[in-house]
């Protein structure tokens, strides 16, 4: 059965289960509930959140190196703790993440715990467990060899085997590349003075080049940049640093009738910085509040901003380079030569 009853001057909905005799005489209350927000429905059957969640605390782990010959390391971690204002302590189960004691892999693995009370309500927490590949890899050489020189030279003809590279951390020869490039147009209304936010969904890899940054801008961005009638915008990098201006033409042909474009480079490790979080964001001001952004053109004043830039993603396999000595199959002259070998490696 539903409810409408009022609280002081608010009105209030709900809903009750009611258990009646055969007789009709005596009528019993099953369950309730209401909404306490004013005005708020409720539906049916619903019992909203009953009572207090458990409160859950997750430990810390630091950050820890990878086992001797391992590519991770064995990490042990107390449970989390649960308590509700109710049942009092209650015990924690891991939902996610390998168990402590056990390897963990190198790199970032997420570990989770959940708690439910009495009522149902259920409280979780989560921790990142960190492995470091901090082991070098290894590099094993043939053997010395010693010949006899060949008939008629001072030298012989020698031929070896490559040397063998052996890394706790098995590297990925394959990668995946690609070049990312996006186009975010604001129009007005949408558009306004402060604060415009172009947020671009980029791909997980590490860029390869600077990247591009296109601006291109339509409307009232006449005005002389520092002559007392600014109409230029200023764009912004996620970290606040001004990456330009467009606009300030000082010619009043250009509002309302031409586009302006600006082209601005971004270093590559600013790239990956930003990109960390799967997303790079700009921000584009009108610092000096000059622009008529209020239907003064027709079409509608816009700015549009295009990212591109290449990008890869995997780590490239390992180059062993000979920097010094005769490769395998030359001619080696008389006396002792001595070849050395060196990896560039980069671990995941």
């Amino acid at each position: 059965m539903g409810l409408e009853f009022n609280i002081g001057p608010d009105t209030h909905y709900g809903w009750v289960r009611l258990d009646v005799d055969q007789a009709g005489d005596v009528w019993s209350v099953e369950e309730f509930a209401y909404d306490a927000t004013p005005g708020a429905p409720v539906t049916t059957g619903d019992m909203g959140v009953v009572g207090n969640p458990p409160v859950i605390s997750c430990p810390m782990v630091a950050p820890v190196d990878n086992d001797a010959g391992e590519c991770g390391a064995v990490v042990n971690f107390s449970d989390a703790t649960a308590v509700d204002i109710e049942d009092g302590v209650l015990t924690a189960v891991q939902t996610m993440g390998p168990a402590s004691g056990t390897l963990f892999d190198v790199g970032d693995t997420t570990v989770q715990f959940s708690v439910t009370d009495s009522d149902g309500n259920t409280s979780t927490c989560s921790f990142v467990v960190t492995v470091n590949d901090a082991e070098d890899a290894m590099i094993t050489c043939p053997d010395d060899i010693t010949v006899d020189q060949d008939a008629g030279t001072c030298g012989a003809v020698v031929e070896y085997d490559t040397p063998m590279v052996v890394d706790n951390c098995p590297v990925p020869t394959t990668t995946t590349a690609g070049t990312f490039s996006d186009v975010i147009r604001i129009t007005e209304p949408g558009l306004t003075t402060l604060g415009n936010l172009f947020s671009f969904a980029v791909p997980s890899g590490a860029a390869v080049t600077d990247g591009t940054l296109t601006v291109r801008v339509f409307g009232d961005i006449d005005g002389v940049a520092g002559g007392g009638n600014d109409e230029f915008w200023t764009i912004s990098d996620e970290s606040s640093n001004v990456v330009g201006t467009a606009g300030g033409t000082g010619d009043f042909a250009d509002q309302c009738v031409n586009e302006i474009t600006e082209v601005f480079t971004l270093d590559t490790a600013m790239i990956d910085t930003w990109a960390g979080d799967g997303m790079i964001d700009f921000t584009v001001d009108d610092v000096a509040g000059n622009i008529n952004i209020a239907g003064l053109c027709n079409p509608g004043e816009y700015v549009e901003l295009e990212l591109t830039y290449d990008w890869t993603n995997g780590t490239p396999p390992p180059t062993l380079v000979q920097t010094a000595g005769i490769a395998s199959g030359g001619t080696f002259p008389v006396g002792t030569t001595t070849n050395t070998f060196e990896l560039s490696l980069i671990h995941i």
